[in-house]
């Protein structure tokens, strides 16, 4: 798990989605795989950093362009019963859905894309 940077599995009545975004190789360099800061005094990674870093050349890249780079790797089940798999880019926009226990209308940021079969668009919002 070490080398994804975002990971989801959902199953509902609208059918079930798993999506992997894996990490990319640095654009300098190409050896190894950008991931966020490590803290020097105590060897954790920095959770909340703004930025990314390659640990072999320290070239670093801003959250926000280098996750819109990334690409999501989804396998999902659509409500009619359609498999498939897509790989989309990984761009989260602001989607709205409704929630299906207080009925209202509400607007998360989320990935959406559209089954291959049946054309039903299917969102995956975060949760917080």
């Amino acid at each position: 798990m070490s080398e994804l940077i975002y990971f989801t599995r959902r199953k509902d009545e609208f059918g079930q989605v798993k999506v992997y975004v894996f990490r990319e190789k640095c654009t300098e360099c190409g050896k190894v795989e950008m991931g966020k800061p490590v803290n020097p005094k105590t060897g954790k990674v920095m959770s909340r950093s703004k930025e990314y870093v390659c640990s072999e050349c320290d070239h670093s890249v801003e959250k926000e362009a280098y996750e819109d780079s990334l690409t999501a790797s989804i396998e999902y089940t659509c409500p009619e019963g359609h498999s498939g798999e897509i790989e989309i880019p990984f761009e989260r926009r602001k989607l709205s859905f409704k929630n299906l226990n207080t009925g209202k209308s509400k607007r998360k940021l989320g990935v959406s894309f559209n089954c291959e079969t049946c054309d039903f668009e299917i969102k995956v919002v975060k949760l917080k």
